[in-house]
């Protein structure tokens, strides 16, 4: 049956390659990287002309969330990514991505950077018209203290996810741009106390994971951006066909982002945050078993008294975690930052 449904999926590619419409598209991800090694994402994609500015129309941004949902990727497309003088390539896989991971030789300076790379779409394809795309990665300050590692959903961004029948998390997600979106009240204070030092520079580094679909990227890139928050890489999900054929071996994206984290950063201890909407915690726990002492501050905000709100309160009083704590205000994680000595 897999084969049968495999064969389809090719015939379904193979005409699509036949009738594409429109030009080809190149989408960076914000990378990150060390004194040695670098990470940069991205995707190869049909150009189906998204707006680029904001509307405050509800159907405008209904449509322009299916267009972004539906999108046509373009597997084995290869890529150049220059950095400086040094010329890296990838290939697309099936869902359009490509995913560098270079090795290089570089002085971390005691401020953060981001270095500016350029990505060229190299194979046959670039007659289809793929203009160059910019994208950045950053390395962390030589100064930074500690690294944050924060969810979105319900974290940074009111998303509604505990709402009934989840209908207004559907309306804010599908009918709100950017610029319409609300952050979770006083967590822009809250980040800047972790990572922005006296001067307002990003001192310590600060990743935003989250399960909402790369489709989306620029929606959440936006946001943060327009709310002023500390600008760091952000780590999305692919909702490809790998989900339904590789179900047995499926796990969480989550771990995986945040095990490579704390493998490129092995001098850095990270403080997180997430928030009893999800399965934050557990990914934190078990991440901080397989990396003792470098989760050092677990703070995971309670939006409403759930199911999993209290299994998560049963987890804190069975955890042997070290600092492990359940808030619900802002207000309450500045006064266990500043208690902790947490601020930047």
């Amino acid at each position: 049956m897999f084969l049968k449904i495999a064969r389809i999926e090719k015939r379904i590619q193979l005409k699509k390659e036949e009738d594409r419409e429109f030009p080809l598209l190149i989408q960076t991800y914000l990378g990150f990287g060390n004194a040695t090694t670098f990470h940069i994402k991205g995707r190869v994609l049909e150009d189906e002309g998204l707006l680029e500015k904001w509307s405050d129309s509800k159907l405008r941004n209904l449509w322009e969330t299916f267009k972004r949902m539906e999108s046509d990727e373009i597997p084995n497309a290869e890529v150049s990514i220059k950095i400086g003088s040094k010329v890296f390539s990838s290939i697309t896989n099936e869902e359009g991505f490509f995913d560098l991971n270079g090795e290089w030789d570089i002085a971390i300076e005691e401020k953060s950077k981001w270095i500016p790379a350029e990505v060229i779409l190299k194979n046959k394809l670039a007659d289809n018209f793929a203009a160059p795309a910019n994208v950045e990665f950053m390395i962390p300050s030589s100064e930074a203290t500690f690294g944050v590692i924060s969810d979105v959903d319900d974290t940074v961004l009111q998303t509604h996810m505990t709402s009934r029948m989840k209908l207004k998390m559907m309306y804010v997600s599908f009918m709100k741009g950017a610029h319409q979106r609300l952050p979770m009240e006083g967590m822009k204070d809250v980040l800047d106390m972790l990572c922005r030092d006296k001067e307002g520079e990003v001192k310590n580094p600060i990743f935003y994971v989250s399960n909402s679909p790369w489709n989306i990227y620029d929606v959440l890139k936006d946001f943060i951006a327009i709310q002023e928050l500390p600008k760091g890489p952000l780590f999305l999900r692919d909702f490809g066909m790998n989900l339904i054929f590789k179900k047995n071996d499926f796990v969480p994206h989550k771990i995986v982002t945040i095990r490579k984290i704390l493998t490129v950063y092995p001098d850095l201890n990270f403080v997180c945050l997430g928030d009893t909407a999800s399965n934050d915690i557990d990914y934190y726990l078990q991440l901080s078993e397989e990396f003792p002492g470098r989760i050092s501050t677990i703070i995971i905000r309670e939006t409403r008294s759930t199911k999993n709100s209290r299994r998560i309160r049963d987890l804190q009083a069975k955890s042997t975690h070290p600092n492990f704590h359940i808030i619900k205000t802002s207000e309450e994680i500045k006064n266990l930052l500043v208690h902790q000595n947490l601020s930047a």
